[in-house]
């Protein structure tokens, strides 16, 4: 047997052993196969993890856009709402009919109430109280309620609130009750507009839609929050019809009835109805008088003629004469 197997391993044995080597070789190449399949297989899970990181980041990235979208939407539609909720209590422009009053007001005038013992017993009051101030046509009490307007500004609290309004006779949508009270309404409200919710924005939005003067004076009234101060200044009610008038005043009254913490200023011509002043109850009586006003026509003058000096529409050869006209001009003022 073993001259036969012998034969056979000396025959053979260079092919045996190239098929060990073959064999060997095989198993290397399925070894680099195996771990080039392995390599492959993490770089694959690899790319996924990355494709996967990349589609989570775009899905997360259009999800915070599509919030903000959201948020800029609703915050828009709140401003909107906001804005045309201020619409319905008004329409009139506060700011600038204050500024229309300032244009006419020289620097430094129109200060003499703060010295005035019937203004600062109307301001020091710790309880709600109306101040009437009286005076003849061009005494200057429309220039008188915007320095007031000023000078409460200058020294608001954070528990302040301030509104005012000029009923000028060439503007008749200023004249209007309904209009005053709205416009007196939408400045006492705007920290309530801007705090408001959604639906509460909504819902008086909706109730404010057809409301009349004394419904305005409702919905204001439940909307001032208490332990604050309220000071409204209106200019003129004289100017109104006298429907108009009482219609206002009915409104103050209402609103001081139900917050003892309002404190009102009005101007008036002297022959203003006494009714008026009954159905308010005018605590405080000031006079705006030509003695009070004396300095202020004079700083008026002196003001205007070096305007008119300055800009050559007034030329004078002797300057001795702008003494003359001044003290002219002042005389027959007449305190206007």
């Amino acid at each position: 047997m073993s001259a036969v197997i012998s034969p056979f391993e000396s025959e053979f044995s260079d092919d045996v052993a190239q098929l060990r080597q073959d064999a060997e070789l095989v198993k290397l190449q399925c070894t680099h196969a195996a771990n080039q399949a392995a390599i492959q297989a993490e770089e694959l899970a690899v790319e996924e993890r990355r494709a996967n990181d990349r589609f989570r980041l775009k899905m997360f990235k259009e999800r915070d856009e599509a919030k903000e979208w959201r948020l800029y939407r609703s915050q828009r539609e709140i401003s909107q709402l906001r804005e045309a909720t201020r619409d319905r209590l008004s329409t009139l422009n506060s700011l600038k009919a204050y500024k229309r009053v300032l244009q006419q007001r020289v620097p430094k005038t129109a200060e003499w109430f703060l010295k005035d013992d019937v203004f600062c017993q109307w301001r020091d009051d710790t309880n709600g109280a109306v101040l009437w101030c009286t005076g003849k046509m061009g005494a200057g009490k429309t220039v008188l309620i915007s320095s007031m307007v000023e000078q409460l500004h200058v020294s608001q609290r954070s528990t302040d609130t301030i509104a005012h309004h000029f009923c000028f006779s060439d503007h008749d949508a200023s004249l209007k009750a309904r209009n005053i009270v709205g416009s007196i309404a939408r400045q006492m409200l705007e920290h309530w507009l801007q705090n408001a919710k959604v639906d509460e924005l909504r819902a008086l939005h909706r109730k404010i839609s057809d409301v009349d003067s004394a419904g305005m004076t409702d919905i204001l009234s439940d909307r001032l929050p208490p332990g604050a101060s309220y000071y409204i200044l209106l200019d003129g009610i004289d100017e109104c019809k006298i429907d108009e008038a009482r219609e206002v005043v009915a409104c103050l009254s209402k609103l001081c009835q139900n917050h003892r913490a309002v404190k009102i200023v009005l101007t008036s011509r002297t022959d203003i109805d006494k009714a008026l002043r009954r159905q308010l109850r005018a605590k405080y009586k000031m006079p705006v008088s030509e003695a009070k006003t004396q300095s202020d026509v004079r700083c008026y003058i002196n003001e205007t003629l070096d305007q008119r000096l300055e800009d050559r529409e007034l030329v004078l050869n002797d300057p001795s004469i702008i003494l003359k006209i001044s003290d002219k001009l002042e005389r027959e003022s007449q305190g206007m």
